[in-house]
């Protein structure tokens, strides 16, 4: 009996939504963890080695047992034979920035069913693990919820790993003594790392770095803010203090002080706020850059751009007319009504800061810097990380580089390494097969033929069966212009 049926139960009674996905001969035929060998496929393992034509991957269960030449192997006996002939092999993407809430808001209806969808869409293109960068309160314990809805079910889902968030709201709310305090609590329970956010200064980040040493886990997050007295960036303090990873290009400009521009007057629109963090970068001067990027290779801090954050900004009507938007949970839709519309002299000075962000991304990666991707749940989420990855190949990075930030690079910067980021023997058997070279275009990333999630084999037919259950109805064409293109049936929108 195969994991699907043998679950079925569970997930008829916890989510009729799946009705749909089990109906679906490409589901229902699909094997659970047993052995599956990819022969002759062209092995891109993500650790930097050139690809390797003419290779065997051979998983067992939930890992990977073999990684072999072609010719030095004898398939045989009760394995799924998976002919990789022109073929690619790449490790699960990994996106370190996730909110998985955002698929479970109140306006989404049941949480089983809203968390089915989400969980599909990224596995559908080839997101394996998610790094959920810190829903607070009653948010996490729905995401804790609906993560176990998934497990108890037995669904294709990518790992979720929970963040805990550390700020100066939140050490309120927790009615903690400090920061350090808090930071102690978190790290008693089930998360990967600690976010750092608002309202902290240099002795708060030197508790919190302390406690989650200790407990062997890294600090990340951002590292600026805006308030009532002003644009406060505290990146050097929080680099110095030992944090493992910066957020977000956007607010990270090195600006000298003797070059700081003027702030937006006091009670300025939040927006106006927005346009001066960003347009800081067009003040920041090539020492000032140079010196950060010293500051982070010495500390070894890591840095997540989120450039998809900025592409949006800077176009975001570019969301509303994505073929994917339908694929989009329904928070997306008010979350980006409100999203800034820069317009004239504002937007053209937003697109060149955004101009300077990615060289600095680029200058960062060529001084030996690490890169990771992540996509804070922008634009589309699942479909966000490919966006990131083509993101970071514009902004200089090569193809190989760009897929690293997404695999090795991302286990690495959040200690996930032991297990994931690479094809190799022991490491667990998240794997996608890819009917395109990646190495000579990022973008062939899209081109997704089967997807292996924890050991569970999925192949195109059963990915767009994930799609088709995510599927919400489209406007009309005169509400919403993304009604008239093409459905994504049509695979050439999905690539």
């Amino acid at each position: 009996m195969t994991k699907w049926s043998s679950c079925t139960a569970t997930l008829l009674r916890i989510c009729p939504l799946l009705l749909v996905i089990m109906a679906s001969p490409a589901l229902a035929q699909q094997p659970g963890p047993g052995r599956i060998a990819f022969t002759n496929v062209t092995l891109v393992d993500g650790t930097g080695a050139p690809s390797q034509p003419g290779m065997t991957v051979v998983i067992h269960g939930t890992r990977i047992e073999r990684v072999v030449r072609s010719d030095h192997i004898s398939i045989g006996g009760d394995v799924r034979v998976v002919d990789g002939r022109g073929k690619y092999l790449i490790p699960g993407m990994i996106d370190t920035h996730a909110h998985f809430f955002v698929w479970l808001s109140p306006g989404a209806g049941d949480t089983a069913q809203a968390a089915a969808r989400g969980a599909g869409v990224y596995i559908a293109n080839g997101v394996t693990t998610l790094i959920d960068a810190s829903a607070r309160g009653s948010r996490d314990e729905t995401t804790r919820r609906a993560r176990a809805m998934l497990q108890a079910g037995g669904l294709p889902m990518p790992r979720i790993h929970l963040s805990a968030r550390v700020d100066s709201l939140v050490v309120n709310r927790a009615r903690a003594a400090n920061a350090t305090e808090l930071a102690r609590q978190l790290l008693a329970h089930d998360i990967v790392g600690i976010k750092i956010h608002r309202g902290l200064n240099a002795d708060d980040l030197r508790g919190i770095v302390r406690e989650a040493r200790n407990a062997g886990r890294p600090v990340y997050g951002h590292t600026y803010e805006w308030t009532s007295t002003g644009y406060h960036d505290y990146t050097h303090d929080a680099i110095e203090a030992g944090v493992n990873g910066l957020f977000h290009v956007l607010g990270i400009a090195p600006v000298h002080p003797s070059r700081e521009p003027a702030p937006p007057p006091e009670g300025a629109k939040w927006e106006d706020q927005w346009l001066y963090g960003a347009t800081r970068w067009l003040h920041a001067d090539s020492t000032s850059v140079d010196s950060l990027i010293r500051q982070m290779l010495v500390h070894r801090t890591w840095l997540q751009p989120t450039l998809v954050a900025e592409e949006l900004t800077a176009d975001v009507q570019s969301y509303w007319t994505d073929p994917a938007w339908r694929y989009a949970p329904p928070e997306q839709d008010s979350s980006l009504t409100g999203w800034p519309r820069f317009q004239g002299a504002d937007l053209d000075n937003y697109r060149a800061s955004y101009g300077r962000m990615k060289s600095f991304v680029r200058r960062f990666h060529e001084a030996g810097g690490m890169v990771v991707a992540g996509t804070d749940g922008i634009r589309i989420p699942g479909f966000g990380l490919q966006d990131e990855l083509r993101l970071l190949a514009q902004a200089g990075l090569s193809p190989m580089a760009a897929l690293q930030a997404a695999t090795r690079n991302a286990a690495r910067a959040f200690g996930l390494d032991r297990d994931l980021g690479t094809i190799e023997p022991g490491k667990l058997a998240d794997v996608i097969l890819l009917d395109a070279d990646p190495l000579a275009d990022i973008g062939n990333t899209r081109r997704i033929l089967a997807v292996v999630s924890n050991g569970t084999y999925l192949d195109r037919n059963a990915l767009d069966a994930l799609l088709a259950a995510a599927e919400r109805p489209i406007p009309g064409a005169i509400e919403h212009p993304a009604a008239s293109l093409r459905r994504p049936s049509d695979r050439t929108t999905l690539q």
